[in-house]
């Protein structure tokens, strides 16, 4: 008697809530299932690499969508990762694929949980899921959401890996427009890299992040530029960021400066820092025209934080709005980490 219930249960659901069965059995599997974490940097064993992992979730979601909403894999710049020591890594060289989720009349909110139940993303995260399980992945807890309404990552995350490859789906609430048609939109995103890349920005970012003391596990970083012994940084967290200027002395980096905006000529004097590698500054007691002349002939106006980088409308509109420009590269960095392809 038991059984018939639970059979006629899961024949009344779809009826009376619109979803279809697969959608919720999988959504119940999912999150019902024991976690496993696998937090290792061992060396590569088996199983399916990024790309084919990333080929299989193409070729899953794209048939369950409309033509109009389907994608092609691009190369992504930005996967980010907590590792099992707590750490915050941004490695490169993702497989990438980009949902966009219209709203036409549906109006736009931004709780998380709200885009989460949009049926474009359900149908996504539930292809996801099913994807993950028939490639016999594991979900990683420490990359992922507890639930919809969990903004600790400020989207929401369900990650999943293998002995080789992590993919990742991030279903974010932010809220875009694009300029070619000013459709009104939101952005879910499927990553998948190898293992061997994430351990490569591993050695290269973790020494550097334990001595500027960034362990919180929110902290990523993008080296922008070396030279000798000083190191130009984004630090970002998921949404906001700034740079940060350091030495290294006794093999170890030393901060000198931390902002949004150009540092004191002073500081950059006091530490000696060759002009070939920044040459960005003000003078305080100057408070209209900030000029650099110990650095550079180039002037610098405190009333316009995007000097020296051509913001307009549109940089960053793929990357979660413009954070910030980075004076030393004339280049506007985008809210997410990167630098917009286009500013």
């Amino acid at each position: 008697m038991r059984k018939l219930f639970l059979a006629v249960s899961f024949l009344l659901i779809p009826l009376l809530t619109g979803c279809s069965s697969d959608w919720i059995l999988k959504l119940v599997s999912e999150e019902q299932k024991p976690a496993t974490t696998i937090e290792t940097y061992d060396s590569i064993k088996s199983g399916i690499n990024a790309e084919k992992a990333t080929t299989e979730l193409k070729d899953a979601i794209n048939i369950k969508l409309p033509q109009k909403n389907r994608t092609e894999i691009q190369k992504g710049d930005s996967f980010l990762w907590i590792t099992k020591d707590g750490l915050s890594v941004k490695a490169q060289n993702t497989f990438l694929l980009t949902y966009k989720i219209y709203l036409g009349d549906q109006g736009v909110s931004g709780e998380l949980v709200e885009v989460v139940k949009q049926p474009q993303n359900q149908i996504i995260m539930g292809e996801f899921l099913e994807v993950m399980k028939k490639l016999k992945f594991n979900k990683n807890v420490k990359n992922s959401s507890a639930n919809p309404s969990d903004d600790k990552f400020y989207s929401y995350i369900k990650a999943y890996e293998n002995d080789k490859t992590v993919c990742l789906i991030e279903i974010r609430p932010d809220y875009f427009s694009d300029s070619e048609d000013s459709k009104s939109r939101y952005q879910t995103e499927i990553k998948c890299i190898s293992k061997e890349n994430l351990e490569q920005a591993y050695n290269e970012q973790a020494p550097i992040l334990r001595d500027l003391g960034l362990t919180n596990g929110e902290s990523f970083i993008t080296i922008v530029r070396q030279y000798g012994d000083f190191i130009n940084l984004n630090v970002n967290f998921r949404v906001t960021g700034y740079f940060t200027l350091a030495k290294k002395e006794n093999g170890h980096y030393k901060g000198i400066f931390s902002g949004q905006d150009s540092p004191e000529c002073s500081v950059l004097r006091d530490n000696n820092v060759p002009a070939e590698f920044y040459n960005d500054c003000y003078e305080p007691e100057n408070e209209q025209k900030i000029t650099t002349p110990s650095f550079s002939n180039q002037p610098y106006y405190i009333d316009d934080p995007y000097y020296n980088c051509n913001i307009r409308q549109g940089c960053c509109s793929h990357h979660g709005g413009v954070s910030y420009c980075d004076h030393s590269l004339g280049r506007a960095v985008c809210n997410d980490g990167t630098y917009s392809p286009s500013c």
